[in-house]
């Protein structure tokens, strides 16, 4: 397996990366799932613990996030105050596109999981769009038009992808079927055209994927987004768009608690275990991770790829 870098802080390095995957069911383990009682978790306000996270995407979807507190307070991420007279410097920027990148990144991954995307659109221009703002232009004028085709069926997330060469092409995940010659009709009169050009006279292109019915191979669309969100996030994206989803796809379901640190006990071992009673349908193939950044440390536990 992949060693997989998370860096939700700008700093962020993973250790312990684990030798193989780990495959959870809800098969096994449901009793054992409330790892802590309220009684438990009202105790451990001045106490060392686990504060975690769970979302729960459904499908067996599911990202737990533990990270480890000696007390209640919150951790701040921010690190030192940075004097923000004049122009700010370039370490302050550099560190801010890289949480900025991270925070795209989860955000796209999450709403691809929310919108059980099962396929994947490619639209181009001929020659390239020049600046993403040209791109977005292209895309509202395309939605305007899908909207009035198939109404509140239309549900997307797309991300603009930026080449070596310069210029722009956009790659938009879908649910459920769409009819390509309507799709490339209504591209081809977003980009100015008639919507009845072909061969070379044609304005761009419409490449779609075939329909995948696995949640593996949503998460694989879904890291294939987030990959373009990482190619020079700074230079690209600094003050723009880097992606868009449309209104009505749902948020994950949020599940927090503190979990005791017990003496012997594998904090990843505890959560999962708790994963088990929480999500009723059979989970996917999960990974962990280890990291550990700024004086704290903890555990990522999240689908493979």
């Amino acid at each position: 397996m992949t060693e997989r870098t998370y860096k939700p802080y700008g700093r962020f390095s993973p250790t312990n990366p684990p030798s193989s995957p780990v495959a959870l069911s809800s098969a096994s383990g449901g009793a054992a799932g409330a790892a802590s009682s309220n009684l438990e978790e009202g105790s451990l306000k001045n106490l060392p613990h686990y504060a975690v996270v769970l979302k729960d995407f459904g499908d067996g979807q599911v990202v737990c996030t533990g990270v480890f507190l000696e007390n209640r307070a919150r951790v701040s991420s921010a690190g030192a105050p940075v004097e923000l007279i004049g122009e700010l410097p370039e370490h302050f920027l550099a560190e801010r596109d890289v949480a900025n990148a991270r925070r795209a990144k989860r955000t796209l991954r999450e709403r691809v999981w929310m919108l059980r995307a099962d396929r994947m659109v490619t639209l181009t221009k001929r020659g390239k769009f020049e600046t993403t703002d040209d791109a977005w232009a292209a895309w509202k004028g395309f939605c305007r038009y899908a909207r009035k085709l198939w109404g509140a069926r239309w549900q997307f997330v797309v991300v603009p992808e930026s080449h070596r060469e310069g210029g722009f092409h956009l790659h938009v995940a879908l649910n459920g079927y769409f009819d390509v010659g309507m799709l490339r009709r209504i591209w081809y009169r977003a980009l100015g055209g008639t919507g009845r050009e072909s061969g070379i006279d044609t304005p761009g292109s419409v490449n779609i994927s075939g329909a995948v019915t696995s949640s593996r191979s949503r998460t694989r669309i879904a890291n294939y987004l987030a990959k373009y969100l990482g190619k020079d996030f700074g230079s690209v994206f600094r003050g723009r768009r880097s992606l868009a989803s449309s209104r009505g796809i749902p948020a994950p379901r949020v599940v927090r608690w503190a979990q005791a640190v017990h003496s012997g006990s594998c904090p990843i071992g505890v959560a999962m275990r708790r994963l088990r009673g929480l999500v009723p349908e059979r989970l996917t193939a999960l990974g962990w991770w280890k990291f550990e950044t700024g004086g704290f440390h903890g555990f990522v536990i999240s689908p493979l790829e």
